[in-house]
């Protein structure tokens, strides 16, 4: 079963996902897979303050819910960070660090070394990039056993 959502508990139709139509009318979005699993979070365009304060409600729901996490980045047509966004993911990444399991993240070639070090000295899980390519892969990677 998939939940599709909102901090404020807004339900979101497919053709509003950032990957689900020709044109990004979302930032970001946030649906659990796997019976809440793991979390994916679909980013489109360039996050903001309030694209990321969207997400820590729902996280830390997730979190006391299930445990530990894993998490799928969905880096569509990204273009990265506003300052202050930036500083709340590090900020976000440094609380959090030891509610994470895994994070695998999908996205362009042109963000893979960027990301990843940017999120490894904040986490203890395993982080892995894919390309688009291998968005399917990235999946399988979550499902594995630790």
């Amino acid at each position: 079963m998939s939940r599709s959502s909102r901090a404020d508990g807004r339900k979101f139709d497919d053709d509003r996902r950032p990957n689900g139509g020709k044109e990004c009318k979302l930032t970001i979005y946030m649906q659990e897979e796997d019976e809440g699993n793991f979390l994916v979070v679909e980013v489109c365009d360039k996050l903001t303050n309030s694209d990321f304060e969207s997400l820590a409600p729902e996280f830390q729901r997730l979190v006391q819910h299930r445990g530990k996490v894993r998490v799928l980045y969905e880096l569509n047509h990204f273009h990265g960070w506003d300052a202050q966004a930036l500083w709340d993911e590090i900020k976000f990444n440094f609380r959090n660090f030891a509610d994470v399991e895994r994070i695998a993240i999908v996205g362009d070639e042109k963000w893979e070394h960027c990301i990843e070090e940017l999120w490894r000295p904040f986490t203890l899980a395993k982080v892995q990039y894919f390309h688009h390519i291998d968005a399917f892969k990235a999946r399988q990677w979550l499902r594995e056993s630790s």
